[in-house]
């Protein structure tokens, strides 16, 4: 090895040394970020775990350390919505850093308009999506039964207000520039409503699609074992926490006097009730 390729060598490394120091602030703040995420992905995912065991214990009356749960089974979702949610806004940001520039044409911003519609479509479909998961947990009758009688439309009118809402943000420049008052006024409560609903929609949907509570749950493993049929609740140590349970009027009932433990010689299916099971006391 010649002293050339040693110091050609050396130059590397040392250039490589200088865009680390150079950019040692911003590797700091990552590796806080991240240092922070880990940390607060363990106490929420610990006092997640807490809250089931106590739900779960309150609603199958069986102990609550025969429960686990973890947030991590939605990471994806979080991840994906997260993703979405930039998606959505990047027309607006598009478009700010094209005024800034003065780049911005009329070509550029039809092209953010049609991007900004076909974006608020995709969203929401999600809180159509969202909308679904709400009836289920609110359970009133009256008003689902309104909802799936115009489920179209209402899915139109959610897609619809989206589209406002992201319309609204894209072009609020023109808005800000309105001349007559009142039309401004009318457009920004529209805005305002628009955003509200949405926002309203997506939090308390994903909201219930991470937090789904016991009572709520409506798929379940069935079990049936020495001629005996059973609701399998858990898991727990490679056995199956099972109940007793009987089907009547098309309704699941558990009954919740006690509780076995099962290994995996059972024969297993798996099924989606229409209803959450309903917990009852057999003597």
């Amino acid at each position: 090895m010649n002293n050339t390729t040693i110091q050609e060598g050396e130059s590397k490394i040392s250039s490589f040394i200088k865009r680390i120091i150079q950019h040692e602030k911003t590797i700091a703040i990552i590796g806080s970020i991240i240092a922070i995420v880990v940390a607060a992905y363990s106490i929420i995912n610990y006092v997640h775990n807490l809250s089931y065991q106590s739900d779960c214990e309150q609603f199958y009356n069986v102990p609550g350390k025969y429960f686990n749960d973890s947030i991590g089974k939605n990471i994806v979702f979080i991840v994906l919505l997260v993703v979405l949610m930039f998606f959505a806004i990047a027309p607006a940001i598009m478009r700010k850093y094209g005024i800034k520039k003065g780049i911005e044409t009329k070509a550029t911003l039809v092209y953010n308009i049609c991007l900004t519609i076909y974006l608020g479509y995709v969203v929401g479909v999600v809180n159509a999506y969202n909308l679904e998961l709400i009836m289920r947990r609110t359970n009133n009758n009256v008003i689902n039964s309104f909802i799936n009688a115009h489920a179209m439309p209402i899915i139109l009118c959610i897609m619809i207000i989206f589209i406002i809402s992201l319309l609204c943000i894209v072009l609020m420049k023109e808005i800000k520039d309105m001349k007559y008052k009142i039309v401004k006024v009318i457009i920004i409560v529209i805005f305002s409503i628009s955003g509200f609903i949405s926002a309203m929609l997506m939090a308390y949907g994903t909201m219930y699609k991470l937090g789904t509570e016991a009572k709520d749950i409506t798929k379940y493993e069935f079990a049936e074992k020495d001629n005996q049929c059973y609701i399998v609740v858990s898991d727990y140590n490679d056995k199956k926490v099972v109940m007793k349970y009987y089907i009547k009027n098309g309704k699941c009932y558990v009954n919740a006097e006690k509780y076995y433990f099962i290994d995996d010689q059972a024969v297993f299916s798996y099924k989606d009730l229409e209803v959450p099971p309903k917990i009852v006391n057999v003597d």
